[in-house]
C-alpha cells in the first residue's frame, strides 16, 4: 500500500533497522514524532534518576555509619580493659641467656626489675670404684667394689684392699679441718676504688714461701671486693665478709701444716688488713669402723690418707679438699662388694644412697627371710643392677 502526501508525492513507510514492524513518522508535518516522544521521556524520566542518586548516597552514608559504629566498639572494649586493674598488673620475666635459664613470672610477682647471678651451673654427682673392666662383656677375675657418699666429707675416692670385709662401713670425720685465717682489722667500706700502682697489691706468706697478688682496678662493693682478692691469688685463698664486715682470708690448702702471713703491700689499709697478721691451719680427725683416729694434717685436693677399718682392711681415701664435719653427722656410709666372675654386662656402680649409719650384714645359710630385711634393703643400694 503506497501513501500520498498533498504534494501528491507517495511516501513509503520506514522500517526499523533492527526489523521491527514499520512505523509512521510526520505524515502531515515532516516533524520526527519518535524524537520527540524519546525527549519527552528523557524529561519524564529524570525525577527518578534525581531520585536514584540520592538512594544511592544514603546507602554510602550507612555504609560510612556502621564502620564508625564499629570502630567505636572497639574503642569501647579497649577502654573497659583499660579500666580494669588487673590489665595493669600483668609482669614478664626474660632471660638474659635463655641456654642456660629460663624464666617466667605470675600475676603476684611484685613489679621491677631484679639481676640473678648463675655463678654455678648443677651438675651431677657419681661415684666410680676404683677398679676396672676393659670391657662391658669382659669377665671380672678379682677385685672388689668400694661404693660410698664420703664425697660429702671432703673426699674424692676411696680404695679398699682385699682384706676389706664384705658389707657395710662407717666412715667418720671426728674433726673438720681448717685452712689458716687471717682476718681484716677494720671493715670494708660500702664502695671501694682500686687504683693501679696505688692500692692494688698484697704481699704475703704461704707456708714459708714469700707471694704477691694485684687487684683489677675498679669500684667493688664489701662482698666484690672480696671476690676480687679471692680470684687474684689465684687459688690460694678463699675470700669473704664476716658479719662486721671485715675481710677474712682462708687458705684453700688446710690442716696445721699450712700457715700464712699479711707481710704488705699498698692495698692493705684499703683491705683493712694489717701487717704482720698470721694464721695457722687446725688439724682434722677421720675414722673407719670406729678403728684408729687419724689425724689429718695437710688437707688439699689430691692428698691421701690410709684408714684402718674396726673390723679389718684398709682404706685408702682420696681428699676433694679440706675435711668437712657438717655432713650427715660427719658420717658417710661405705658398701664394699666382691665382684667375683661376675661379668660387666653394662652396669655402673651407682652412688650410694646418703641415709642413716649402716653396720655391716651378712647373710648365715640359715639366715630367714625377715632377719634378712635389714639387709637386703642395704644390698640394693650397692649391688650392681646385673
Amino acid at each position: 500500500m503506497s501513501i500520498v502526501n498533498s504534494a501528491g508525492q507517495i511516501i513509503a513507510p520506514s522500517v526499523g533497522s533492527n526489523g521491527s514492524a514499520p512505523s509512521l513518522s510526520g505524515l502531515q508535518s515532516g516533524i520526527n514524532t519518535q524524537q520527540v516522544v524519546a525527549a519527552l521521556m528523557a524529561v519524564a524520566a529524570q525525577p527518578q534518576q534525581s531520585l536514584q542518586g540520592l538512594q544511592q548516597g544514603a546507602t554510602t552514608r550507612i555504609t560510612a555509619y556502621q564502620a564508625l559504629n564499629t570502630a567505636l566498639q572497639s574503642v569501647s572494649t579497649d577502654a573497659y580493659n583499660l579500666s580494669l586493674p588487673t590489665n595493669w598488673q600483668q609482669t614478664a620475666a626474660a632471660s638474659s641467656n635463655t641456654a642456660v635459664v629460663t624464666a617466667t613470672s605470675t600475676s603476684g610477682a611484685v613489679s621491677g626489675a631484679f639481676t640473678f647471678t648463675v655463678n654455678n651451673l648443677a651438675t651431677s654427682a657419681s661415684l666410680i670404684s676404683t677398679a676396672a673392666v676393659a670391657s662391658t662383656g669382659t669377665n671380672v677375675t678379682s677385685g672388689n667394689l668400694l661404693l660410698s657418699a664420703a664425697g660429702g666429707l671432703g673426699f674424692s675416692a676411696l680404695a679398699g684392699d682385699q682384706t676389706l670385709a664384705r658389707g657395710a662401713h662407717t666412715l667418720t670425720v671426728t674433726a673438720a679441718t681448717t685452712g689458716a685465717t687471717l682476718t681484716g682489722s677494720s671493715a670494708l667500706g660500702a664502695a671501694t676504688t682500686i687504683t693501679t700502682g696505688a692500692n692494688d697489691t698484697l704481699a704475703y706468706t704461704l707456708d714459708g714461701v714469700a707471694k704477691s697478688l694485684t687487684l683489677a682496678a675498679g669500684t667493688y662493693s664489701a662482698n666484690q671486693l672480696a671476690a676480687a682478692v679471692q680470684t687474684a691469688s689465684n687459688g690460694d685463698f678463699s675470700a669473704q665478709v664476716t658479719g662486721n664486715g671485715q675481710l677474712q682470708l682462708v687458705t684453700t690448702a688446710q690442716g696445721s701444716a699450712h700457715t700464712a702471713t699479711v707481710n704488705g703491700g699498698d692495698a692493705l689499709a684499703t683491705l683493712g688488713l694489717t701487717g704482720g697478721t698470721t694464721g695457722t691451719g687446725t688439724d682434722g680427725a677421720v675414722s673407719l669402723d670406729g678403728g684408729p683416729s687419724v689425724t689429718v694434717s695437710d688437707a688439699h685436693a689430691g692428698a691421701q690418707i690410709t684408714l684402718t677399718s674396726g673390723t679389718g682392711g684398709t682404706v685408702t681415701a682420696t681428699l676433694a679438699g679440706g675435711v668437712d664435719g657438717r655432713y650427715d653427722a660427719r658420717q658417710a656410709p661405705v658398701a664394699r662388694r666382691d665382684v667375683g666372675e661376675r661379668r660387666a654386662a653394662g652396669c655402673r656402680a651407682r652412688r650410694v644412697r646418703r641415709g642413716r649409719t649402716h653396720t655391716q650384714h651378712r647373710h648365715p645359710p640359715d639366715q630367714s627371710q625377715d632377719d634378712r630385711a635389714t639387709s637386703a634393703k642395704i644390698d640394693k643400694h650397692r649391688r650392681p643392677p646385673c
